[in-house]
C-alpha cells in the first residue's frame, strides 16, 4: 500500500497488520473457518431505536441495523492545504487506521493508529523583521486495546479498557493516555456512496488523538474529517462548526479507505470512499529513533 502523504516515509517491509493477514493469521486470533463463522453469526438484536440522522456525506439512502460479530477495518487519509493570505500557509495531514474485532463470545479488541502533521509558514513579506518563518509538528500514536461488546437498543456498545499491543500485532503501544475507548456502533449498508457495508461508531470516550480518524456527519458544508472542520482560509469564521461527531467509519472485507482533500479554493472537503485492503504497519506509528 503506497502512502499518500508526502510527509510519511516509505513503508518498510515488516510486520503488517490488517485484513490481508486474515487468511492463516487472522486479526481476530481464530482460524479462517472460525472467522467466516463469526461473520455469519446473526446479531442478538435486530432493531435499532431512535436511529441517528445524518447529512448527505454517507449517501442518499442510509440503512442502519444492529451489527453482530465480525471484523471491520478502516484506513484514513485526510489532507488540508489552506492560505490564510497570499503569504501565510497552513497545512494539515492525517493518516490513520482503525481495526475492530467483535467475537461471538462478546469479547472485543481494537487497534487505532494516527500520524498527524501540522505545518505553518509565513513569508518574509508578511513579517515585521523581514524573515521567513516555518513551524512543523509531527505526532504518532498507536494503541492496541481489548474489552467487550454488548447489544443495546441504540446500537452495540464497545468498551475497551485493557491495553493489549498484540491487537496491533506488536509488543508496544505508543500513547501516554490511559483513557478507555467507548464506542456506540451501528451497521450501515453499502449504497450510492459506500462501496461496502460499514461499521459506524460514535466516539463516546477515547484518547483525544483517535478523533483525528473521525468524521463530521452533519449537514454542514464543512462535513468531512472531524479535526479539519475549520477552514483557515475563511477569515469570517475560523472556529470549527459544531458538527455531528466524531464518528469512526470502518468497512467490511476487504476494508474501507476514506480520503479527503481540502485545497486552497475548496469551500468544502472533497471526501471519497473506496474499497481497499486495509494494512497497518505498526512501526510507522511508533516513535522515530533519535539521530546521533
Amino acid at each position: 500500500m503506497t502512502a499518500v502523504l508526502n510527509s510519511l516515509p516509505t513503508w518498510p517491509a515488516g510486520l503488517i497488520v490488517g485484513l490481508a493477514l486474515i487468511v492463516g493469521l487472522p486479526v481476530c486470533g481464530c482460524t479462517s473457518a472460525e472467522s467466516q463463522a463469526v461473520e455469519k453469526t446473526k446479531p442478538a438484536v435486530e432493531q435499532v431505536e431512535s436511529a441517528p440522522k445524518f447529512g448527505p456525506l454517507l449517501g442518499k439512502s442510509i440503512k442502519l441495523s444492529m451489527p453482530g460479530p465480525g471484523i471491520w477495518a478502516g484506513s484514513y487519509k485526510y489532507r488540508q492545504d489552506k492560505y490564510r493570505t497570499r503569504e501565510i500557509y497552513n497545512g494539515k495531514n492525517v493518516q490513520g487506521h482503525s481495526l475492530l474485532t467483535l467475537e461471538k463470545d462478546q469479547s472485543a479488541s481494537g487497534c487505532f493508529a494516527v500520524f498527524w502533521k501540522d505545518y505553518y509558514s509565513k513569508s518574509r513579506y508578511a513579517t515585521r523583521d523581514g524573515k521567513d518563518y516555518k513551524k512543523e509538528e509531527k505526532k504518532r500514536w498507536l494503541l492496541g486495546i481489548k474489552g467487550k461488546w454488548t447489544p443495546n437498543p441504540k446500537g452495540i456498545v464497545v468498551e475497551l479498557d485493557t491495553k493489549d499491543p498484540k491487537a496491533c500485532r506488536t509488543d508496544k503501544n505508543n500513547t501516554q493516555h490511559d483513557v478507555p475507548v467507548k464506542l456506540t456502533c451501528l451497521k450501515i449498508e453499502k449504497n450510492d456512496r459506500l462501496p461496502v457495508a460499514g461499521l459506524l461508531c460514535k466516539i463516546e470516550q477515547a484518547p483525544f488523538w483517535i478523533e483525528k480518524n473521525g468524521l463530521d456527519l452533519s449537514s454542514s458544508y464543512r462535513a468531512g474529517p472531524w479535526v479539519l472542520r475549520a477552514n483557515p482560509a475563511d477569515r469570517s469564521s475560523l472556529s470549527s462548526p459544531k458538527g455531528d461527531g466524531p464518528w469512526l467509519l470502518l468497512g467490511s472485507r476487504p476494508g474501507l479507505l476514506i480520503e479527503s482533500r481540502d485545497e486552497r479554493d475548496d469551500k468544502s472537503p472533497r471526501v471519497t470512499f473506496k474499497t481497499e485492503e486495509v494494512m497497518l504497519i505498526p512501526r510507522n506509528y511508533l516513535p522515530r529513533p533519535k539521530r546521533p
